[in-house]
């Protein structure tokens, strides 16, 4: 079982992960987005997991959850960012693609936080 230091240590380093796929994500969209700066991509990065989250108590199949959860989570992209719903679309896939590339570049190792 994972300990409270364990479970506060994934979450930081995932929100860490999850920001800098934001930026770079923001940096291959074209246009000026509303929030670009670490603060802004910090907030949209952690409005992923609680929309998540949500979605999966309700739910409780991922595939299922996962649904209206991006629904959801691109509406408050495109609230945060100022984008149309295609570019929030977009930018939605190129961080997804970009976490699943640091998925496999950053595996993590059990360790005494794990």
């Amino acid at each position: 079982m994972m300990s409270y230091v364990g479970i506060v240590a994934s979450f930081v380093g995932a929100w860490i992960e999850s920001s800098i796929a934001v930026c770079v994500a923001l940096k291959f969209i074209a246009g000026r987005q509303s929030n670009e700066s670490f603060a802004g991509v910090a907030a949209t990065a952690l409005m992923g997991a609680p929309v998540y989250w949500f979605f999966n108590a309700v739910f409780r199949l991922p595939f299922i959850s996962g649904i209206p959860a991006i629904i959801v989570w691109m509406y408050a992209l495109r609230k945060i960012q100022n984008l149309s719903w295609r570019t929030a679309l977009l930018l939605a896939v190129v961080m997804w693609l970009i976490s699943g590339v640091f998925g496999l570049a950053f595996i993590p190792a059990r360790g005494p936080l794990n």
